[in-house]
C-alpha cells in the first residue's frame, strides 16, 4: 500500500524479511482521479485484468521490477598483507558486491603488490553519488608501487563514478603511487577509462599525484599510459592532474564517440615526459578528439630528447570534433626527428574539422621543436610551432614560440621549410585571431647541397581568412637563401 508523502510522491514499504543477496521483485498498480477510474501498472507489459479500490491487477507484468539487496559499505580499509583486503582486486570485487553507502576510502599499506589479478576492474556502484565516493591512496608516509607486465593494462575504471587514485600520501600534491605497466604490447595502457556497455559512462573521477608508466611501442597504433578508447563514449567530469607521465608512445590517449562525445575533461598540471631518453614519451603528449569543453592547462609536455622515429610527434593533438577547447598555460618542447625522411614534428596540432565553437590558445611556451622536413610551403610534414591542419574559429593569443637550430633538410629536391604557424589549405573554418605572440624562427639548413630553404614566423594558404593584430610581436628571423 503507498503511503502519500506530498504532492505527487509517494513511499511504498515492501521487502521485508529479506537477507542480504536476495532479489525483491515488485510492481506498482495506480489509478488515477477520473470519475470511473482508470488503473495501470508499472511495468505494464503481461498485465491484465486490472481492478479499482484498491487498485490491482490479477495477471502481474512479465517480467517485474526487480532490486537485489545488497550490504552497504563505507570507511576506511586497509589493503596489504594481513590486512582487511590482501589486494587490490580482492577490494574492488568486494566493493562491486556492496552499495557505497557514505565516504569510502582503501589505504595502500604496502610497498608493492605484487598478488595482484590484472587489470583491477573498478565497475559502476549503485550507492555513489557526491558524498558516497570511493578514494584509493597509499597510507600516510608508504610510498608504493603497482607493477606488472600486462598486455592489455593494470586498471580498467569501467562505468565507475565518484572515484578517486589519489597518488599523495600526505593529502597534499605528493607524488608517492607509481603505477607501471612494463609490458610491450600494441595497443596496452595503464589506466583505462572505459564504457563497455556503451550505456554506463564513467563520471566524476579524479587521477591524481600519480608516477604512471608505460613500456612504449613504437607502431602505428602504439600505446598509452593513460587511455580512454574510443568505445561507448560519454564520459563527463574527468580530471588528470599532477601526474608524471613517462615513457609512453602516447601520454594521455582521449577519444569520444561521434553522437556520444565526452565533456568536461581537465588535464592540469602535469609533467609528461622526460629528459631521460629511457623513459622518455615518444609520440603524442596529449592525444583529444570528439570531446566538448576541455581544459588543457598548466601541464610541462616534453618529447624525445635524443630524437625519435616516430611519425606523427606533437605535443598536443587537437582532433576531430573537439569544440569549446581550451588549451593555455603549457609548455612544450624537445619532440624531434632526426631522420631526413620527409616526415614533420609540431608542439601544437589542430585538426577539428570543426568552426562552431571557439577554440582558446592561451599563453603557451613552445620551444626546442625540430625535423628536417621536406615541403617549402604550407605542407603537413615540415617544422612547425602549431599547424592548424584544418577547422577554425580559433583565438591564438599571448604565445612564446621559438624554433631554433640547423635542422632542416639538406636535399636538395624538397626546400625544406619552418614555421611558428602554419594554416593549411583544409582549414577552412575561418576566424583565427593571432594576437600578442611572441615568435621566434632561426631555424637553418642541416648544411650540403644547393638548395632554398625557409624560416617563417607565421605561413598561411592563400585563400583563408587569418586575422593578425597590428599589436602582434614577432621575433623572426625570414630566411630565404640559395646556398
Amino acid at each position: 500500500m503507498a503511503n502519500w508523502v506530498s504532492g505527487s510522491t509517494y513511499s511504498f514499504a515492501f521487502g521485508a524479511g529479506t537477507s542480504v543477496g536476495d532479489l525483491v521483485s515488485y510492481y506498482i498498480v495506480a489509478q488515477d482521479n477520473a470519475t470511473i477510474p482508470n488503473a495501470t501498472s508499472y511495468p505494464l507489459p503481461g498485465a491484465s485484468g486490472f481492478s479499482i479500490n484498491p487498485p490491482s491487477c490479477s495477471t502481474p507484468p512479465v517480467p517485474p521490477s526487480t532490486y537485489t539487496v545488497m550490504q552497504g559499505i563505507s570507511g576506511v580499509y586497509h589493503v596489504g598483507v594481513g590486512k582487511d583486503y590482501t589486494t587490490i582486486t580482492a577490494a574492488a570485487i568486494d566493493i562491486s558486491t556492496k552499495f557505497i553507502s557514505g565516504p569510502l576510502t582503501l589505504l595502500l599499506d604496502d610497498p608493492t603488490y605484487p598478488s595482484e589479478t590484472f587489470p583491477i576492474n573498478f565497475v559502476s556502484n549503485p550507492g555513489s553519488s557526491s558524498t558516497n565516493t570511493l578514494t584509493l591512496r597509499p597510507n600516510e608516509d608508504m610510498t608504493t608501487v603497482i607493477s606488472g607486465n600486462v598486455p592489455t593494462g593494470l586498471f580498467d575504471l569501467n562505468g565507475i563514478d565518484y572515484f578517486t587514485i589519489d597518488g599523495s600520501n600526505k593529502s597534499s600534491n605528493t607524488r608517492d603511487l607509481s603505477i607501471v605497466n612494463n609490458e610491450t604490447a600494441l595497443g596496452n595502457y595503464t589506466i583505462s577509462i572505459r564504457n563497455s556497455g556503451g550505456s554506463n559512462p564513467v563520471t566524476n573521477v579524479t587521477i591524481k599525484n600519480c608516477n604512471i608508466r608505460i613500456k612504449p611501442i613504437h607502431a602505428s597504433a602504439g600505446n598509452s599510459a593513460i587511455m580512454v578508447p574510443n568505445t561507448g563514449g560519454g564520459h563527463e567530469n574527468v580530471i588528470f592532474d599532477n601526474n608524471h607521465i613517462t615513457s609512453a608512445f602516447d601520454a594521455i590517449s582521449i577519444k569520444g564517440v561521434s553522437g556520444n562525445i565526452l565533456r568536461d575533461f581537465q588535464i592540469t598540471n602535469n609533467l609528461i615526459g622526460s629528459i631521460y631518453d629511457s623513459i622518455a614519451v615518444t609520440r603524442i603528449g596529449i592525444y583529444l578528439e570528439y570531446a566538448d569543453n576541455t581544459v588543457i592547462s598548466n601541464n610541462e609536455i616534453m618529447g624525445p630528447p635524443g630524437s625519435s622515429l616516430n611519425t606523427g610527434q606533437t605535443g598536443i593533438y587537437i582532433g576531430p570534433l573537439s569544440t569549446n577547447t581550451k588549451v593555455q598555460k603549457n609548455k612544450i618542447h624537445t619532440f624531434w626527428r632526426s631522420s631526413d625522411d620527409g616526415w614533420g614534428v609540431s608542439g601544437l596540432w589542430f585538426a577539428t574539422a570543426d568552426a562552431s565553437t571557439v577554440t582558446e590558445i592561451s599563453n603557451n611556451l613552445i620551444y626546442d621543436i625540430h625535423s628536417p622536413g621536406i615541403n617549402p610551403g604550407v605542407g603537413q610534414n615540415i617544422t612547425y610551432g602549431m599547424f592548424f591542419r584544418s577547422g577554425g574559429n580559433v583565438k591564438i593569443l599571448h604565445n612564446s614560440i621559438s624554433l631554433t637550430g640547423a635542422y632542416l633538410s639538406p636535399a636538395a629536391s624538397w626546400d625544406a621549410s619552418s614555421a611558428c604557424l602554419g594554416f593549411y589549405y583544409q582549414a577552412t573554418g575561418g576566424n583565427f585571431e593571432i594576437r600578442n605572440n611572441i615568435l621566434g624562427n632561426s631555424m637553418t639548413t642541416l648544411g650540403g647541397g644547393p638548395r632554398i630553404w625557409k624560416a617563417y614566423g607565421i605561413m598561411i594558404s592563400a585563400h583563408l581568412q587569418v586575422s593578425v593584430s597590428s599589436i602582434i610581436m614577432i621575433i623572426l628571423l625570414m630566411v630565404q637563401m640559395l646556398i
